[in-house]
């Protein structure tokens, strides 16, 4: 998960400008924060609601969808930006989950297991990923 993050990170990165592409990667706490409380039962705040709704409106006015803003079409917007904001989505999503299923994972599981289990077999598929994009 963590690799196919990068890989979306690095392929927006070519197809949009670097402000967008912080903006929407900076999500990813937010989209940890619902997850936490969707599957690990944590507590929700008006804090994270507000931080909810201010992330969404900033992403919104970032990416600038075609059905909010009329100058904007989908037909207008280059297919590149379309899948550099997937991409960067993607990212998002990924920096999301990580965190996530380390949380989960560090119930049952030695922190050091964890690393070594990064390390010796991710790597792996990351040079598979390379081979083939």
């Amino acid at each position: 998960m963590g690799v196919t993050g990068a890989a979306g990170l690095l392929y927006s990165l070519g197809k949009l400008l670097l402000s967008e592409v912080i903006i929407i990667g900076n999500t990813s706490p937010l989209i940890t924060s619902i997850l936490a409380i969707l599957f690990l039962g944590e507590k929700f705040d008006a804090a994270l609601g507000i931080n909810a709704i201010l992330s969404i409106i900033g992403v919104l006015l970032i990416a600038k969808p075609g059905f909010l803003f009329a100058g904007n079409s989908v037909i207008e917007a280059p297919t590149r930006e379309i899948l550099g904001l997937i991409g960067a989505i993607l990212s998002a999503i990924m920096g999301g989950v990580v965190p996530l299923l380390l949380k989960y994972l560090g119930k049952f599981t030695h922190p050091i297991t964890l690393v070594y289990f990064n390390l010796f077999l991710w790597q792996n598929f990351f040079s598979i990923e390379i081979v083939f994009f």
